[in-house]
């Protein structure tokens, strides 16, 4: 009646007071809904619906609306978890329609980037209605805890759907929720039993998972009788993670008899990582010489560009004590192919471009005379194949050590320009045309598509080769070569952007790299190439501290200024604040240490925003600007005055420049401003003084009885002020 009247709170309290009465009448629960829904309120709505099917948990009317309120008010989620629980509780007949719909309910969980509750559902479905449900909805669920990375879920779910079963020695069954975080029940299984009926894939997946969780002792006749040639043919993938998972918990010996027959199989030999894999597994085995073998056959034969086998190479001739032969494997040369013709950059007026291509020495960009990686000739892959190049690799081998020799001799003879060579990243004089007034580089500089290619930022695995080569010289013996790889890696696609022998003081610290540039992948190094391969920029970064401390070590500071310089514009340093901040710190001591006041100034004008109320900030500023004699940098500080007349230390720099330049007059109105504000500081009636005594000298002046005065009376303040004193 309330309601047929239009009162409708007159309406919803007799609701209220009806459901107090009679708690279990489901149908005044929803009309408080209804109401609540009508007046925008959908939080409430939901509670009221909440309490309608609590009453009667079977009504289909009741839920529908609860889950139209949910999805109304966005928590489409909690509306799929109301649809699940009716189902699971429902008495409907049709028991496949049920499981059917709760696999639909999964995959709209997965639509949601839920994969959790996906799983979770899935499961559900399995234990609800075991007798129903199909092996590839289990393999899904296999599929999404694989994608999810969720091993140890993966076993369990072996252990409690596939009919595999762990035993102990007195044949007890292991619950699956034990395993595998429990170590002390993992070390009493000594047996495994799987239905007969699993297929072979989902086999393989499971000795996978065992062999992982270090119960490899358990499956590992199980193991020797799936791996056959029959079974490399259609599952060769599969295996190859079975023998991978075994090279590291410790079964090389089972891992190398996979490995072996997936590199004879015409399927799988021609894979460089699975050949790789090989050489992994014949390392850990102790078959050096048929790793070397291995690692060789994929370089020359399959991929060149392989980096997993040029390191493994690498590390395993160092094992060997072979140093020049790991160098010349890790040169990142062999992977970059030159251009064929000099490709000018955009022209500059400044300098000449050939300076800013940094020299390197001759044994840097040699490539090996006898050997040649792009060979025509394919080999079958097998293994017999690879053993009978041993004889023709070992010619090239002495044919290597020969021309590593003879660099030798002319590093020995030449000592003294190899260690300019290593210390400089440029040589080149600029051009006897080139303006001496201006040394500045373009501010977007650009290089050509074709020069852009043989950027090292281009080709992440040169830049991985290239990397590991450097860690592989840091030691005090090689440091001068350290020095020129490392410089080359850190610094070459810069140099070959900014057409100048060191960045001009305006492009320091600035983002004009960062993006739509030719470097631009040096701000992104973390998402480039595979995770296992890539140089990120931390690693970079840690490079450049190297480069740092061997140079400081040296007493190298004109080589240090001209490094810091260009790690000034680096995208990877310029983006990390600490980074940036640790340059300038160490590029402006060394700027001071050199004498170079400019520099230091404009370093310094980087890091204002962030010391600017520190005492020691204007210091070094003032520093700066008595070692240098640029007129600018005047200017600079009575912009810096304009902006904030409160800050005293930049108007006393910038009186006592205009003062020390000879513009005492000037110097005297900017300090009576200054006074003005700043009445008891004692230093601006010194400075007041000083400049009425120099005017007091000046040849030209009519009479000095009267600056004189005022410089007494100026000095009488300052005592004042300051008390008493020298």
């Amino acid at each position: 009646m309330y309601f047929r009247q239009g009162r409708r709170e007159d309406s919803r309290e007799n609701l209220l007071q009806a459901t107090e009465r009679n708690p279990k009448d489901g149908p005044t629960w929803m009309r408080l809904a209804d109401f609540a829904e009508e007046d925008g309120d959908l939080k409430t709505a939901i509670t009221f619906a909440r309490n309608a099917i609590r009453v009667a948990p079977e009504d289909e009317d009741f839920r529908s609306r609860l889950m139209e309120l949910l999805t109304a008010s966005g928590k489409d989620k909690e509306a799929l978890r109301v649809k699940l629980t009716a189902l699971l509780t429902s008495k409907n007949p049709d028991i496949q329609r049920v499981y059917q719909e709760i696999l639909d309910i999964a995959e709209e969980f997965y639509g949601m980037q839920d994969v959790g509750s996906c799983i979770r559902t899935y499961e559900l479905a399995f234990d609800k209605l075991p007798y129903i449900c199909s092996s590839r909805d289990q393999l899904r669920v296999i599929q999404l805890l694989e994608e999810a990375e969720r091993p140890e879920e993966t076993l369990r779910f072996f252990l409690k759907y596939w009919g595999a079963s762990l035993l102990t020695a007195d044949g007890k069954t292991v619950s699956p929720y034990k395993i595998p975080s429990s170590s002390s029940v993992m070390e009493t299984v000594k047996r495994c039993e799987c239905i007969e009926s699993m297929k072979l894939p989902i086999l393989l997946k499971f000795l996978t998972l065992m062999v992982r969780f270090n119960l490899g002792r358990v499956v590992k006749d199980r193991i020797d009788s799936v791996a056959t040639e029959r079974n490399v043919r259609y599952h060769y993938m599969a295996l190859y993670d079975l023998a991978k998972v075994c090279k590291s918990t410790g079964l090389a010996d089972l891992g190398l008899k996979i490995a072996k027959l997936l590199a004879l199989h015409p399927k799988s030999r021609r894979i460089s990582k699975i050949i790789c894999l090989l050489g992994d597994l014949q390392v850990e085995c102790g078959q050096h010489q048929d790793a070397l073998s291995t690692y060789r056959h994929v370089i020359n034969r399959l991929d060149p560009r392989c980096t997993e086998a040029r390191l493994s190479l690498g590390n395993l001739l160092r094992r060997l004590g072979e140093e020049k032969a790991a160098l010349e494997i890790l040169q990142p040369s062999h992977l970059m192919s030159q251009p064929a013709t000099t490709t000018p950059l955009r022209p500059s007026t400044t300098a000449n471009p050939n300076s800013s291509v940094p020299k390197r020495s001759v044994s840097s960009n040699r490539l090996p005379s006898k050997m040649d990686l792009d060979s025509s000739s394919h080999s079958s892959g097998s293994v017999s194949d690879i053993e009978d190049e041993d004889a023709g690799d070992e010619e090239e081998e002495e044919d290597e050590d020969e021309d590593l020799d003879y660099e030798e001799e002319e590093e020995d003879q030449d000592d003294e320009d190899e260690v300019s060579e290593a210390l400089k990243l440029s040589d080149d004089s600029p051009s006897e045309n080139s303006d001496d007034n201006d040394t500045s580089a373009p501010m977007v500089p650009s290089l050509d598509q074709n020069s852009a290619k043989h950027l090292l930022c281009n080709d992440p695995v040169a830049m991985r080769i290239a990397y590991e080569r450097c860690r592989l010289l840091d030691a005090p013996s090689t440091w001068k070569v350290f020095l020129r790889d490392a410089c080359h890696l850190l610094f070459y696609d810069v140099t070959q952007v900014y057409c100048c022998e060191k960045p001009d003081p305006s492009l320091m610290f600035q983002h004009f790299l960062a993006k739509d540039s030719p470097v631009e992948n040096l701000a992104r190094l973390d998402s480039l190439g595979s995770p296992e391969t890539r140089v990120s920029g931390e690693d970079l970064w840690v490079l450049c501290l190297r480069v740092f401390d061997i140079l400081l070590s040296h007493k190298e500071y004109a080589a240090l200024d001209r490094v810091l310089a260009w790690a000034s514009v680096l995208p990877y340093v310029v983006g990390e604040p600490h980074r940036r901040r640790h340059v300038a710190h160490l590029f402006a001591s060394v700027a001071f240490y050199l004498g170079d006041g400019e520099t230091v100034m404009e370093v310094l004008r980087h890091l204002e925003r962030e010391f600017a109320h520190t005492n020691q900030f204007w210091n070094l500023l003032n520093l700066a600007i008595t070692m240098s004699g640029e007129l600018r940098l005047a200017r600079f500080l009575l912009r810096r005055v304009a902006r904030d007349k409160n800050n005293l230390a930049a108007s006393l720099m910038s009186c006592g420049d205009c003062m020390t330049r000879g513009s005492s007059r000037y110097s005297i109105a900017l300090l009576t401003d200054v006074r003005s504000r700043h009445p008891e500081v004692p230093m601006i009636s010194l400075l007041l003084a000083i400049c009425f005594l120099n005017i007091s000298v000046h040849k030209h002046i009519f009479s000095r009885h009267k600056s004189i005065l005022q410089c007494i009376g100026f000095l009488s303040e300052y005592r004042r002020l300051r008390g008493e004193c020298q």
